[in-house]
């Protein structure tokens, strides 16, 4: 027999302990694709400020011509990017609906069945058209006024007046659009015409609920919360003490 010694220690495995990665968390920019280009952004952004501007004081006479004058140019440069830009979210041809497809989608949104898009949805769409449209008509008209042949017109100052004021009825209508379908969806529509990027899944399907929210359906919850508080405790009657 092979005396014990040193020689017959037997020999250490290490053994490889299996390394666990840490779970990292998929980043809201690195799941955002781009949606709105800079073109976009800034068109978008540069008509808010000279439509606000353009509802100063009216004596500003120069101010507010020349505010109309980049207004009317920005809209037939956003025409010519809707119909032959590189943007395919900013085409005109990947957007706009039928009048049928749009009623049905407004339909989808009071029921909160709306799908989301990652361009523009078809009230979106509806909405863009009209105020396109309405600040041709502003411009238009008053630079009409500014001629000798159209300048006290009553038609035309009737025609530009009606068109500022539908203007604003739709920046009313767009506003809430936007705040609807920000909280309905569950996704910053506003950060996304400033930073061009939106997710490129649904944030609504991975919220815990697993689906999207409803106007009808928060006012019903609304109304159930109101009455149940009114029917726990405000109408109630005193119980007497005993004894």
């Amino acid at each position: 027999m092979a005396p014990a010694g040193p020689a017959a220690t037997r020999p250490v495995t290490a053994k490889a302990r299996p390394v666990k990665a840490k779970a990292r968390p998929v980043t809201a920019k690195e799941g955002a694709v781009p949606v709105w280009d800079r073109f976009i952004r800034a068109f978008h952004w540069a008509v808010v400020s000279l439509v606000v501007l353009g509802f100063l004081d009216p004596r500003w006479h120069r101010l507010h011509r020349m505010g109309g004058v980049a207004v009317l140019l920005l809209v037939l440069a956003r025409i010519g990017w809707g119909i032959g830009g590189p943007n395919r979210h900013g085409r005109f041809a990947a957007f706009v609906r039928t009048p049928r497809a749009t009623l049905a989608y407004l339909r989808a949104i009071a029921r909160g069945r709306a799908h989301r898009t990652l361009g523009h949805n078809p009230a979106g769409a509806a909405m863009i058209l009209a105020l396109i449209g309405t600040l041709l008509l502003i411009t238009v008209s008053g630079l009409m006024l500014e001629t000798n042949a159209y300048y006290g017109l009553g038609w035309v100052i009737v025609l530009h007046k009606a068109a500022t004021s539908f203007l604003l009825v739709l920046v009313g209508l767009h506003v809430g659009g936007v705040v609807l379908a920000s909280w309905q969806h569950r996704e910053n529509l506003v950060r996304a015409m400033l930073s061009g990027h939106k997710s490129a899944q649904d944030p609504a399907l991975a919220h815990p609920e697993g689906e999207r929210r409803s106007p009808a359906r928060a006012i019903r919850d609304l109304h159930a919360a109101v009455m149940g508080r009114s029917d726990s405790g405000d109408d109630r009657k005193p119980q007497p003490s005993p004894g």
